[in-house]
């Protein structure tokens, strides 16, 4: 009965080392793969989007928060409006921090990684940034 186990482990052993053996791709083999699944995602977005103008969805979603910032004056919803104002300007005003971020801080750090004649000043910036 043990015998029998064992040959079933060498079994499973050797199908385990067969499995284990991995296809390599050639480097343009790997850009033909990624530019198909590239092909395949874009022909996808461009079916859902076809016919639709962005600058006029945009339009209309801006015209429809308009509207619904009418309505809610005119329920007397002062304190809802005042909050989602606030909301807006404070996501506006953390972009724009983080715009400054980057371009004061995280250039200064390039610049100067740069001018020391580090190696690599991307990768310089990024271990100082934290």
């Amino acid at each position: 009965m043990s015998d029998e186990i064992m040959e079933t482990e060498a079994e499973t052993e050797t199908a385990a080392v067969e499995s284990q053996e991995t296809k390599t791709f050639t480097q343009d083999e790997l850009d033909r793969i990624v530019a198909d699944r590239v092909a395949r995602e874009q022909r996808k977005f461009d079916k859902k989007l076809s016919g639709v103008d962005l600058d006029e969805a945009k339009e209309l979603l801006a015209q429809r928060e308009a509207a619904e910032l009418e309505r809610q004056k005119e329920r007397g919803e002062f304190d809802s409006i005042l909050k989602k104002t606030v909301e807006k300007k404070d996501m506006e005003i953390q972009s724009y921090k983080t715009k400054l971020q980057q371009t004061l801080v995280d250039g200064a750090i390039l610049g100067a990684a740069s001018n020391n004649n580090a190696v690599n000043p991307n990768q310089v910036s990024q271990l100082l940034k934290k």
